[in-house]
C-alpha cells in the first residue's frame, strides 16, 4: 500500500522566506549601461531566414555563457564555496516559461520546477545535491516505465513528498518509499507476467541507486587528498582511482557548462534548501535587470544587418588581445590624423599671402578635421567598450585565484571568445558599430 503522506498539505505549502542572498551578482555587475551592437555582412550573398536564426542563436549563446562564466567566477571570488554552485544537466529552453525561477525553494511546490528543468550536477562533491540529483534520476526512471504501462505516475504531490522523505529520513528511506509507490501503482495490472517483469525492473532501479550511493559514500575519503592535488602547481600525480573521482565529480559540471547551448547555473543553500539560479534575468521574466539579451533589427536589405542589445557583459567576448589591437590601432589612425591636421594649420598661417593654396589646404583641413571627428568619436566609442569590458573580467574571470575551477573556467571562456569570433568569420559578419544605453543617468 502507499505509505502514509510525511507531511499535511500546509507543511507542503510551507511560506517561503525573502528572495535567498547567498550571492548578489548584481553588486558585482554593471547594470547602469546597455550595449547595442549592429552586425554587417560583408558578402553581398542572400541569406535564407534560417541561416540567419541560426547565425543571432549562436551569437546570442555566446553573449549568454561569457556572462555565466564571469558570475561563476565573481561568486567564486566572494567567498561562495565551490560545492554548493551546481548547473542543471539540461538547458533553458526558449520556449519554456521560467517564471518566478531565480530563487527556489525545494521545501516547496518549487521542487517540481527543479524536476523539469534537470538534475544539479555540482562544481565539487555536495552530499545534498548528489541524493537529489540520484533521487531525480530515480523518479524520471520510474515515470517512464509508469508511463510506458500506462499506470498512474509519480505527480507532483508525490514528488514533494519524496523530497521530504530525503530530507527527514534519509536517502534510503526516500529510494524505499519511490519504489513501493511504484509497485503500488503497477499491482493491479492484469498481465502476472508482466506485473513480475516490471517488479523486477523496479528491483534493478532500487539496486542501482543502492549502488550508485555506496560509490559515492566509499569515495568521499579521497575528496581532499583530489581537491589538494588539482590546485596545487606541479603536485602529484592523481592514482588511477583519483583519476575516476576527478572524473565523477569534478569534470562533468565544467563538461556541463561547456557542452551546453544554454546552462543553468545556480548556488545552493544547504542551510534552507533553495536553489539560487545565476543570470536569471536571461530567463525570468519577473527579474529585469538590465543583462537580458534582445534581437532588435534584422535586415535583408543589402547590406543585410543585425543589430542586438544587452548588458555591457557581452562586450567580454572580444578577447582582450584583439581589443587592445583594435584600440592601438584606432589610437595610430587618431594620431596620425592629429598630426596631419595640425601641419596644415602651421602651413595655412605661413601662406596667409598664397590665397588660392590657402583656400586648397583650408579644404584638406576641413576634410581631415571631419574625419578626425569620426575617428575621434570611434575611438572614445572603442576606450568605453574596453573599459566595460575590462570591468566584466575584473570582477569576473580575473578574479579568481589560481586554481583547478580557474583553469578550467578560463579554457570554457577562451572557447566562447573563440566560437564567438569564428562564428562572425564563417557567416561573414563583423561589428560595425556599438553604442551604448545609459539605464540610469
Amino acid at each position: 500500500m502507499l505509505r502514509k503522506r510525511l507531511t499535511d498539505e500546509k507543511a507542503h505549502r510551507m511560506k517561503a522566506g525573502e528572495p535567498m542572498t547567498v550571492f548578489n551578482e548584481y553588486e558585482r555587475k554593471n547594470t547602469n549601461v546597455r550595449v547595442r551592437i549592429t552586425y554587417e555582412r560583408t558578402s553581398q550573398k542572400r541569406m535564407n531566414p534560417w541561416e540567419i536564426s541560426s547565425f543571432i542563436s549562436k551569437i546570442t549563446t555566446y553573449m549568454y555563457k561569457v556572462e555565466v562564466i564571469n558570475t561563476i567566477a565573481a561568486a567564486i571570488s566572494s567567498g561562495v564555496e565551490k560545492k554548493n554552485i551546481f548547473v542543471l544537466d539540461r538547458a533553458y529552453r526558449l520556449n519554456e516559461d521560467y517564471t518566478g525561477c531565480a530563487s527556489l525553494d525545494l521545501n516547496t511546490a518549487a521542487f517540481n520546477k527543479v524536476y523539469l528543468m534537470g538534475k544539479p550536477e555540482g562544481m565539487e562533491p555536495n552530499e545534498d545535491l548528489i541524493t537529489l540529483k540520484l533521487l531525480l534520476g530515480l523518479i524520471y526512471d520510474a515515470n517512464q516505465l509508469l508511463r510506458a504501462n500506462r499506470a498512474r505516475q509519480l505527480s507532483g504531490w508525490h514528488r514533494m513528498d519524496i523530497y521530504r522523505c530525503l530530507t527527514e529520513q534519509g536517502f534510503w528511506e526516500a529510494v524505499k518509499y519511490t519504489t513501493d509507490m511504484m509497485e503500488e501503482s503497477l499491482w493491479y495490472q492484469d498481465d502476472i507476467k508482466g506485473r513480475e517483469k516490471n517488479r523486477e525492473k523496479i528491483d534493478l532501479m532500487r539496486r542501482r541507486a543502492k549502488e550508485e550511493f555506496e560509490r559515492y559514500l566509499a569515495d568521499r575519503q579521497y575528496f581532499a587528498v583530489v581537491e589538494e592535488k588539482l590546485n596545487t602547481k606541479g603536485g602529484e600525480r592523481l592514482s588511477e582511482r583519483e583519476t575516476e573521482i576527478v572524473s565523477r565529480y569534478y569534470k562533468k559540471f565544467y563538461q556541463t557548462v561547456a557542452d551546453s547551448v544554454r546552462p543553468i547555473v545556480g548556488i545552493y543553500d544547504e542551510e534552507r534548501r533553495v536553489m539560487q539560479l545565476l543570470c536569471a534575468d536571461h530567463f525570468d521574466a519577473a527579474l529585469n535587470r538590465h543583462t537580458r539579451i534582445d534581437l532588435k533589427r534584422i535586415t535583408q536589405n543589402s547590406p543585410i544587418l543585425g543589430e542586438v542589445e544587452a548588458g555591457c557583459q557581452i562586450l567580454a567576448l572580444g578577447e582582450e588581445e584583439k581589443r587592445k589591437k583594435e584600440l592601438f590601432e584606432l589610437e595610430k589612425k587618431n594620431a596620425l590624423l592629429t598630426q596631419e591636421n595640425l601641419r596644415l594649420e602651421h602651413e595655412n598661417l605661413l601662406l596667409q599671402r598664397e590665397k588660392l593654396r590657402r583656400e586648397i589646404n583650408i579644404a584638406k583641413n576641413e576634410e581631415i578635421r571631419s574625419s578626425l571627428d569620426v575617428k575621434s568619436s570611434a575611438l572614445e566609442v572603442r576606450r568605453r567598450a574596453n573599459e566595460l569590458a575590462d570591468d566584466a573580467e575584473k570582477h569576473g574571470i580575473k578574479s579568481i585565484e589560481d586554481s583547478y575551477a580557474a583553469q578550467q573556467l578560463g579554457d570554457i571562456y577562451g572557447k566562447v571568445q573563440k566560437g564567438y569570433s569564428n562564428t562572425l568569420y564563417k557567416n561573414k559578419f563583423q561589428e560595425t558599430q556599438i553604442s551604448f544605453i545609459d539605464v540610469k543617468a
